[in-house]
């Protein structure tokens, strides 16, 4: 078995096998929700990861930040399957506002989202700590860098291995110092047939719909129920539209009524 991140040399790390633990235990059942979820992403997310140069494993992000639900919403406020919080969604070109969310559309999240790693990991050159700067923020992250002591036996601090370092401290609250170690346990999951828990293996198909197709047209033709609607992906907000002034659609049919003779 593969990956295209450091699965191997930090597999034995205390906190990656109480991720390991978990979610073959009490979080069994999420994370086989989670996995039946995936396939209907999966190749999308490495594809455009890998154009832009990034390691088509780091779809497992999605995997722990959201379960792969559009829906997702965090007590912060982040919002969909890549947990944009509004600002930094709106900095990558997302449309937020009372009439649409676009960090509930998988395909324009994804294309943000991965244009932030990108970002990130040409900043701090190390795939872990631009990980923990998506969680946390990359100002947090560089400053517990710079806060780090010196070690003449350390690694570049542009490493993967300066992640762990900055584990053993405090710089870092705990959400973010166990945001890679959960990355890593899913990665193993999600790969190894040994460690999968039981799930329906999702089947990924597409459906071609006409411009400006309902919602509940949508969901029919994706034969999807309506107690599962919150699968299907989102972006608009349920707003109405705005109305217009009174007489003013009243004169604007008028405008096309026939005319004698024709």
């Amino acid at each position: 078995m593969s990956w295209d991140i450091d699965v191997d040399t930090y597999n034995s790390h205390n906190r990656v096998q109480y991720y390991l633990d978990f979610f073959q235990g009490p979080g069994r059942e999420r994370m086989g929700i989670w996995l039946t979820r995936m396939p209907r992403y999966e190749g999308m997310i490495r594809a455009r990861l890998q154009e832009q140069g990034l390691p088509g494993d780091l779809v497992y992000l999605a995997l722990i930040e959201s379960g792969f639900s559009n829906a997702a919403t965090s007590r912060a406020k982040a919002v969909g399957m890549w947990q944009f919080m509004k600002g930094t969604a709106r900095g990558y070109g997302l449309r937020v506002d009372s009439w649409v969310d676009e960090r509930r559309d998988p395909y324009r999240a994804t294309d943000a989202a991965v244009r932030h790693l990108k970002h990130l990991n040409d900043r701090f050159g190390s795939l872990y700590l631009a990980a923990a700067a998506y969680n946390a923020g990359a100002g947090k992250v560089s400053r517990g860098v710079r806060r780090l002591p010196d070690d003449d036996d350390a690694d570049s601090l542009n490493s993967d291995a300066t992640f762990f370092r900055l584990y053993d401290t405090k710089l870092l609250r705990r959400e973010t110092k166990d945001y890679v170690p959960k990355l890593i346990a899913a990665a193993r999951i999600a790969k190894e047939p040994a460690l999968r828990v039981r799930y329906r293996e999702g089947r990924a198909a597409d459906v071609r719909l006409d411009r400006g197709a309902h919602d509940d047209r949508a969901r029919r033709d994706c034969s999807v129920g309506r107690h599962h609607r919150r699968r299907c992906p989102r972006a608009q907000s349920p707003v109405p539209a705005p109305g217009h002034p009174a007489g003013r659609a009243l004169r604007g049919a008028g405008a096309f009524r026939p005319r004698p003779g024709d």
